[in-house]
């Protein structure tokens, strides 16, 4: 059941957040916000395309690439220039936002300008989430555990959580409220409210062993814990554990999509796919290499996982397998998609690419990779 509130932990949030006007061309003015620091792009700032999306992707030889991966040039990918350091990604409000390897944040449009570049209070760690008009990361920084960016003016206020969070996790967005571990004494899963005015803990139950990852959706709170290889499902009105699910080793990263929860483990280059309706696992999708340190999304049908050696992995949820792989690798980062394209970050470069996303050709693919006409 749901325990009392921890303490006096309302927040007030900056004021700055519920009166800044939208992004225009310039940054916002800072003087009625101290607290957030938004650099607008300049003209040294990489922000250059260097080539534009065609109207249709080609499709390319699934063994196109010399290591039978599909080279994202000949795919149709933009690449644009980028800070180096860009590491998680995250889709919101019609912009493409980065945390950074220093924890801060970049936002682009869609198209590849960098508009501006984010200082985020505490410093942004870990996979953030989009949801309440925000996105929501948490912090490297012990104080104040988690920040709330603006998805139209991009201010970054802090939101007081009353202790460290894990920085190389998660936190989740939707099921009624912001949800993440907490670490202390016990690790406690923490509700925050995300109504604009002020920020306060409502919510605190004992965390799963070995919390880290964060998702919800689907009527739940889905928990990942990497040291014991298991998710478990938590009720966001009661706080009760509605089931454990053992998956692969070290499931370290979540996402939501077609009607499923899917684990990357990272331990043992696997993706399990976890049926709500029915608490178990019913695939898993092995890599055969390396996904250390990768990220996962959902997105034009399809999920998406920034590998290591191969740069990005394409999985069908029709069939549970790898449709595609992508390449060249170039290191680790992050991926977020939507219907219209993926786009991935690799902190050790200074390149974003954006692979647009056709719709009704992935449909045609998927039949004929099925032996359909």
């Amino acid at each position: 059941m749901r325990s009392a509130l921890v303490g006096a932990l309302a927040v007030v949030l900056v004021s700055a957040c519920s009166s800044a006007a939208a992004p225009t061309t310039t940054a916002p003015s800072l003087t009625s916000a101290p607290a957030v620091s938004v650099v607008p792009a300049t003209s040294s700032a990489p922000s250059s395309l260097i080539a534009a999306p065609p109207s249709a992707p080609p499709v390319p030889s699934a063994t196109s690439g010399s290591s039978g991966f599909v080279d994202l040039g000949a795919a149709g990918a933009v690449q644009f220039d980028a800070p180096l350091g860009s590491d998680f990604a995250a889709l919101a409000g019609g912009f493409l936002v980065t945390t950074d390897v220093d924890g801060g944040m970049e936002v682009y449009e869609l198209s590849g300008k960098l508009l501006y570049t984010l200082s985020v209070p505490g410093g942004a760690c870990g996979a953030p989430d989009v949801g309440f008009g925000a996105i929501w990361t948490a912090t490297c920084a012990a104080s104040p555990g988690l920040a709330r960016i603006d998805d139209s003016s991009f201010y970054a206020a802090p939101v007081d959580v009353g202790g460290a969070t894990d920085p190389s996790a998660s936190v989740a967005a939707a099921e009624g409220g912001v949800w993440l571990i907490r670490a202390g004494a016990r690790n406690e899963l923490i509700e925050v409210n995300p109504q604009i005015q002020s920020r306060s803990v409502v919510f605190s139950e004992a965390a799963p062993d070995g919390a880290s990852a964060v998702r919800a959706g689907y009527g739940a709170v889905w928990v990942a814990s990497p040291s014991l290889g298991r998710v478990t499902r938590i009720d966001p009105g009661s706080g009760d554990v509605v089931a454990t699910i053992d998956v692969g080793h070290e499931p370290q990263l979540l996402a939501i999509g077609d009607n499923a929860v899917w684990t990357l483990n990272q331990a043992d280059a696997s993706l399990s796919r976890i049926d709500p309706a029915t608490n178990g696992v019913v695939a898993t999708v092995s890599f055969g290499e390396v996904v250390d340190r990768s990220e996962i999304a959902f997105g034009g049908g399809y999920v998406w996982v920034r590998g290591s050696t191969t740069l990005l992995y394409q999985i069908d949820p029709s069939t549970n397998k790898v449709f595609r792989r992508y390449g060249p690798a170039t290191g680790s980062g992050g991926v977020a998609a939507d219907d219209s394209a993926v786009w991935m970050t690799a902190h050790d470069s200074t390149t974003i690419w954006r692979l647009p996303l056709d719709i009704r050709t992935s449909a045609s693919e998927r039949l004929t990779a099925r032996g359909h006409s």
